[in-house]
């Protein structure tokens, strides 16, 4: 399942294309490797002077180095 919450329309200046393809990789190895049954959360928060973005998933994460 994947759910978005976006509460404060935020707005980012950027290169469309690298953030779309940034968004895109977070989203996708999110989607890879969370099981089936998971859940997937994309969140947005406008801050000050930037836009935060979360992509949160319920998969087997990244070993600590």
């Amino acid at each position: 399942m994947l759910d978005r919450h976006t509460p404060d329309d935020p707005w980012v200046l950027g290169d469309h294309a690298r953030i779309v393809q940034s968004l895109s990789n977070l989203i996708g190895n999110a989607a890879k490797f969370t099981p089936v049954a998971g859940r997937i959360s994309v969140r947005t928060e406008a801050r000050l002077a930037s836009t935060e973005v979360r992509v949160i998933d319920n998969g087997p994460g990244m070993p600590p180095h």
